[in-house]
C-alpha cells in the first residue's frame, strides 16, 4: 500500500463537503480575529494622528472624563472588507468617474459550474460548489484572461479607465461586475 501524497490528502478532505468548509471557514475566522486583536493592541503603533472626534470629546467642557470616552479600535483603510477599505474604493472609483467621464459598459461575469475546468477535477457525487477552492482559482484564471482581452488587446475599443467587484452568490459561486469607460474615439 502506498503512503498518502499530499494531492490524495487534499482530496480526502474535500470528500467531507460542507462539514470541510465549515472548518474552512472557522480556521479563516480565527486568523481573522487574531488580526483584529493585533489591530485593537497595536492602536497607538500605526495611528499617527488622534481623530478630531476624540479630541472634541476630551476638551468640551461638559463634565466628560477620559472614563467616558470608550475606545474604540480604528481599522486601517489596508484591512480588507473594513469600513475605511470600502470607503477608500468607493472615493478611488467616484474618483475615475469624475476625472475620466461615465463607464461606457457595464459587464458581468459569472463562473459557470459547468466549466471542463471544474468539472474535470470534481469527485464523483460532487458538485462545483462543494469545491470552491476549485471553482475560484478556475473563475480567476477566466476573469484575467477577460480582462487581459479587454484592457490590453482592446477587444471591445480603448479602455481609458476601468474597475470591477467581485462578488458570491447564495450558491457560493463568484461572479464580477465590470465597468469601463472607452476612449472618446471608441464609444459606441
Amino acid at each position: 500500500m502506498r503512503p498518502f501524497s499530499t494531492y490524495d490528502r487534499r482530496c480526502y478532505l474535500h470528500m467531507f463537503g460542507r462539514l470541510f468548509q465549515q472548518y474552512v471557514v472557522d480556521q479563516y475566522a480565527k486568523v481573522e480575529g487574531e488580526r483584529l486583536r493585533w489591530y485593537r493592541e497595536n492602536q497607538d503603533d500605526y495611528l499617527s494622528a488622534h481623530f478630531q472626534g476624540l479630541a472634541d470629546a476630551y476638551s468640551a467642557n461638559d463634565g466628560c472624563t477620559p472614563a467616558d470616552v470608550s475606545r474604540s479600535t480604528i481599522l486601517p483603510s489596508t484591512f480588507t472588507g473594513g469600513p475605511r477599505h470600502m470607503q477608500q474604493q468607493f472615493q478611488d472609483a467616484m474618483g475615475i468617474v469624475s476625472r475620466l467621464g461615465k463607464p461606457d459598459l457595464f459587464i458581468t461575469f459569472t463562473c459557470n459550474p459547468k466549466w471542463p475546468e471544474i468539472t474535470k477535477y470534481l469527485l464523483g457525487g460532487q458538485t462545483a460548489s462543494d469545491r470552491p477552492d476549485l471553482t475560484t482559482r478556475v473563475f480567476a484564471i477566466k476573469l484575467k484572461s477577460l480582462l487581459d482581452d479587454l484592457l490590453l488587446h482592446d477587444v471591445l475599443g480603448k479602455v481609458i479607465g476601468w474597475c470591477w467587484v467581485i462578488e458570491f452568490q447564495k450558491r457560493g459561486l463568484p461572479h464580477c461586475h465590470i465597468l469601463l469607460i472607452l476612449d472618446p474615439a471608441h464609444k459606441p
